[in-house]
């Protein structure tokens, strides 16, 4: 049941990522810099491929001459969602799909070997005990997932996608979605119930160890340690082969064609997704190497 919370870190969702204050050390972090990157290729068409962790600390320097120079010569630039034109959308489809009337209490439906863990997290974000009374389990996780990372003094503005989007607004450069907030929400709401359940119960009893497996992910991405990234992304709950489907396998399928669709087009782009989907057997570089096309390695 472990490794949830991990898998928000870099998978899911951009969407979450809420801000929180950055006051921690970074300085152990590595002087190598240097996150995955990948060019993608076939009869002449090109693209770009750069898995991303979508909160970070604020002197984190990931944006280095490699991944500028890819970055300008791309014509457009792909994101899992663009928040900034999602805005309201993102709580609206929240609120019509995390809900459901006559839910009890998160603290009725988990282990009871965890309400200590979830006391601890409600208070550290200002909530009473009652407030995710309807709010479904998957829901609920998301929610406490996202105070969990706020604790770790990263934020949501320093970004990858915050800070690429801003890039390619500066320079005119179109921005594409793959999903918008509700089909990413709906990824987690046909989830079974048990799993569901367990995904909630994950979040909560790694809450305490956050600050500990985000730094060592951090660490992972900056020196592009692929291996270890996709380690991280298949341990505990994500080895479940539903779980696993249905929030990486599926939507890593479904981009897989968008990304052909684009470069069908005769456009360049620069896709920017969660470390998680660039990482495994069955990341998106995977399934565009099965239909033909050609990966480098570039960083």
């Amino acid at each position: 049941m472990r490794h949830f919370l991990i898998l928000f870190m870099i998978a899911a969702l951009a969407a979450c990522s809420g801000p929180s204050p950055v006051t921690d050390d970074w300085a152990d972090m590595p002087s190598k810099q240097e996150p995955a990157l990948w060019q993608v290729s076939k009869d002449g068409k090109k693209a770009y491929l750069f898995g991303t962790i979508h909160a970070l600390p604020a002197d984190i320097m990931w944006y280095g001459p490699e991944i500028a120079n890819h970055f300008d010569t791309a014509d457009i630039l792909v994101m899992e969602i663009d928040a900034k034109v999602e805005g309201t959308a993102i709580g609206v489809a929240l609120q019509q799909l995390g809900n459901t009337n006559g839910l009890g209490p998160v603290r009725q439906r988990i282990d009871p070997d965890l309400h200590d863990e979830l006391t601890a997290l409600q208070k550290a974000g200002g909530w009473e005990d009652g407030i995710f009374a309807n709010r479904e389990d998957w829901a609920a996780a998301l929610a406490l997932a996202s105070m969990a990372t706020q604790g770790l003094r990263v934020n949501g503005k320093y970004g990858v996608e915050k800070i690429l989007g801003g890039k390619a607004r500066s320079a005119n450069k179109p921005i594409i979605a793959l999903e918008t907030a509700a089909i990413q929400f709906g990824y987690f709401d046909r989830l079974a119930p048990e799993a569901q359940k367990a995904m909630l119960e994950s979040v909560i009893a790694e809450a305490q160890n956050a600050k500990v497996a985000y730094r060592k992910l951090l660490a992972n991405w900056l020196t592009g340690n692929v291996a270890e990234l996709a380690l991280s992304a298949k341990s505990g709950l994500m080895h479940t082969k539903d779980v696993r489907q249905s929030l990486l396998t599926d939507r890593n399928r479904d981009w897989h064609a968008k990304i052909i669709a684009i470069m069908d087009k005769g456009q360049t782009p620069f896709i920017a997704v969660g470390a998680a989907h660039l990482a495994g057997q069955d990341s998106v570089q995977q399934m565009l190497s099965e239909s033909g096309y050609t990966i480098t390695r570039l960083q």
